[in-house]
């Protein structure tokens, strides 16, 4: 019966000519417009961005991102190559290079070698911290409200439904008063082409009333998730969202989740330092077979799952599946 439910929910998906769930541009799929950001808006972030770089804990990279931006125009040629990730930059905290090229092709062949790119302003800056912030799934620690609200299926939950919608949220900052963006817009139209290349992945999280209000977004590399961006509208949502794909990557054989840098709240979700050289081990390996149909399994028991014990198990019957989860 619950393989039966499972076959019924993957037949309602819309399918190509070739019987295969099609990829479509998420701005065809959706009508959803990014942020746009008005010439005013545009210089006020570039000034805030100077302010961010100029603060005492980071002046001492001021000049070397300079420097490089400066090479970067004059030899554009050189720019586009890959920087070395091991190459040792004293006062950079992790610059590496400046990104020349944001094809798929090239910001995947980057983050294969432990690259990642980041940026307030143009041009976007190659980073390689020596230890990353990664979260093994036996680690995460799932906190009792969480789980309640998995398993009391308030919230509908989707993989690649909205990833524009999870885009705009990610780089809204949520407030009436401000109204430039957290995610410079050159970084928000390569994450689309990943998407539409295949690699970029987002967890939707809907309420009641089929509004988005929370999810997060980065890219499958080897057998890592590369985090890029979480937001959330209500209390305990990003946290929900992080819950149900930790659960289907342990499923699907991936290793680990790369969040970057270290915060309060990643190390009481069970989150640890990795030393670079370690997770470059795991962004060369190749992805998971059982990864390349990203889909949202409601046979999976996320709400009574215990990390420590391995994957999620699956829920005992069909019954225990209810329309509200059954999602594409």
């Amino acid at each position: 019966m619950l393989e039966k439910s499972i076959a019924e929910h993957r037949a309602t998906e819309p399918k190509d000519s070739n019987g295969s769930s099609p990829r479509m541009s998420p701005l065809k799929r959706h009508g959803h417009v990014l942020p746009h950001e008005p010439l005013d808006v545009a210089l006020v972030r570039h000034i805030l961005a100077l302010a961010w770089a100029l603060q005492p804990k980071r002046i001492g990279a001021f000049p070397k991102i300079i420097g490089m931006m400066i090479h970067h125009y004059l030899t554009p040629a050189v720019a586009r190559k890959l920087p070395d990730p091991e190459r040792k930059r004293p006062g950079a905290s992790g610059l590496c290079g400046v990104v020349g090229d944001t094809s798929v092709e090239t910001m995947m062949e980057g983050m294969r070698k432990g690259l990642y790119a980041m940026g307030h302003v143009d041009p976007m800056k190659w980073w390689s911290p020596e230890e990353r912030c990664v979260l093994s799934f036996s680690d995460l620690k799932i906190s009792e409200t969480t789980a309640r609200f998995l398993r009391s299926r308030r919230y509908r939950i989707t993989f690649d439904a909205d990833p524009v919608g999870v885009l705009a949220g990610c780089a809204a900052l949520h407030s009436k008063h401000q109204r430039q963006t957290r995610i410079a817009p050159t970084m928000l139209r390569t994450a689309l082409d990943l998407f539409d290349a295949g690699h970029m992945h987002s967890v939707d999280i809907w309420d009641v009333d089929g509004e988005l209000v929370g999810g997060l977004y980065g890219y499958d590399v080897g057998t890592v998730f590369v985090h890029e961006g979480s937001f959330q509208t209500e209390s305990h949502v990003s946290n929900i969202a992080l819950a149900v794909l930790a659960g289907h990557l342990a499923d699907w054989g991936f290793v680990l989740i790369d969040s970057k840098h270290m915060t309060d709240d990643y190390r009481a979700l069970g989150y640890h330092n990795m030393p670079r050289r370690d997770l470059r081990v795991h962004l060369q390996k190749p992805a998971p077979k059982s990864a390349k149909r990203w889909w949202f399994d409601p046979s999976l028991n996320i709400g009574d799952w215990n990390p420590a014990e391995g994957p999620p198990k699956r829920k005992k019957s069909a019954s225990d599946i209810t329309p509200d989860v059954i999602t594409t």
